[in-house]
């Protein structure tokens, strides 16, 4: 309800564009969402420039959450065009990560090598994605099945580099030309464009030399298809990627849907066998396991890894986010940005994890590590002794922030 009414003020603003955009009505929402009164007032501006209906706002934009703890980064109103042309070195992998995750800094194996398949039918030179799987099956394994901006910008503009080298062969390149698929000049009769606004007109035979005087637009090319690259098939269905774990576990997994929302799946049990080394559920088609019109689930909700022959949860970072539980015969080590959820009440995130030596009690039935790849512990020492420090980064609006 408290978000509710957030939304319905800054909206607010939205439906009444003249309205004065002060920090006392936005109040409540800048406490809700922990943010500041710039934020909003830029993201209302924004929203009003792009003359967006106030009908349109009605979904609640995760700033309540700590976007850095979190493995995926979808932020509705985020800009990371600077940040991927820094990471990727080539034109065509910025191309391709702003036109397929150009509000991510990070995705899913999956989904990743899904985008390069389709780079691949589109620049006709899908024997090329066929023969190079094995190496992309073998890049997956080593990133642990997610490929972010930071640690993998080489690879990735590395990877789009080859299919634009092979795609030399048919003499264009999607990320990189303009492709036409009619011959001779556009008719103008085709034009269906009608109510232009004042100053501009309609081209009679457009051509791509029209945008000779501007600079980022001139290097462009104009290719036109042959008749038998028009009929050859292009296939841009969304499949399952086939991914192989490093070692596979010789046990199942078993997760059975409890309290949940939709009747229909309740009681649902999901297994996973360990020849694969991802599987992904959510409402999506593309996801191994496909729950439709669950309430709670997100296209992807979640992932379960395969890797040394185990089992690990992923969650995918949005508004509704993965959670385990844990009852009192499971102990689970707490590490450094370790995020919990002490019932419905408060989120702590614990922001120092120090120890008198590093941890060395092995994972059991009984006693989880969360995050067994990263040993890197911090030690304390005379100056600085072992500490455990957590702060609150949500609190319930029936709790007193000023109290916990």
């Amino acid at each position: 309800m408290q978000s509710s009414s957030c939304i319905k003020a800054i909206g607010s603003f939205i439906r009444n564009p003249k309205k004065v955009i002060t920090e006392d009505d936005l109040a409540n929402s800048m406490s809700t969402y922990e943010t500041d009164f710039t934020f909003i007032e830029e993201d209302i501006v924004k929203y009003r420039s792009q003359r967006i209906k106030h009908e349109c706002f009605s979904v609640l934009h995760p700033w309540a959450y700590d976007l850095d703890q979190v493995d995926f980064k979808y932020i509705v109103n985020n800009d990371l065009t600077g940040k991927i042309c820094s990471y990727l070195s080539n034109s065509a992998a910025q191309a391709f990560w702003l036109t397929w995750f150009k509000c991510q800094s990070a995705v899913a194996a999956d989904d990743f090598f899904a985008a390069l398949r389709e780079v691949c039918q589109i620049n006709r030179v899908p024997e090329f994605y066929m023969n190079t799987l094995p190496e992309f099956q073998s890049r997956a394994q080593q990133s642990d099945f997610v490929f972010t901006l930071e640690n993998h910008g080489a690879m990735i503009s590395d990877a789009i580099q080859q299919i634009v080298e092979a795609g030399q062969t048919t003499g264009f390149c999607a990320l990189r030309d303009q492709v036409k698929q009619y011959a001779g000049e556009f008719p103008s009769a085709n034009v269906l464009i009608s109510g232009l606004p004042a100053g501009f007109t309609i081209e009679a035979n457009p051509k791509l030399a029209m945008f000779a005087p501007f600079q980022a637009l001139s290097a462009l090319t104009l290719r036109e298809l042959t008749p038998s690259e028009i009929a050859c098939g292009v296939d841009l269905q969304r499949k399952p990627f086939d991914s192989i774990p490093n070692s596979p576990a010789t046990h199942k997994l078993h997760l059975q849907f409890e309290a949940v929302d939709t009747e229909e799946i309740k009681n649902l049990c999901v297994s996973f066998d360990g020849n694969n080394g991802l599987y992904k559920i959510g409402e999506g088609e593309a996801n191994q396991y496909q729950i439709p019109n669950d309430k709670k689930l997100w296209e992807s909700q979640l992932m379960i890894v395969c890797k040394d022959g185990k089992y690990y949860v992923r969650d995918l970072g949005v508004v509704h986010t993965s959670r385990i539980k844990i009852d009192k015969t499971t102990e689970v080590q707490i590490q450094q940005d370790t995020l919990v959820d002490l019932g419905k009440v408060v989120h702590y995130h614990f922001d120092k994890v120090t120890h008198t030596a590093p941890p060395t009690t092995p994972a059991s039935l009984t006693y989880q590590v969360l995050r067994p790849s990263n040993a890197d512990y911090a030690v304390g020492d005379d100056e600085d002794p072992p500490t455990l420090r957590a702060r609150p980064t949500w609190v319930s609006s029936d709790e007193n922030k000023d109290l916990i």
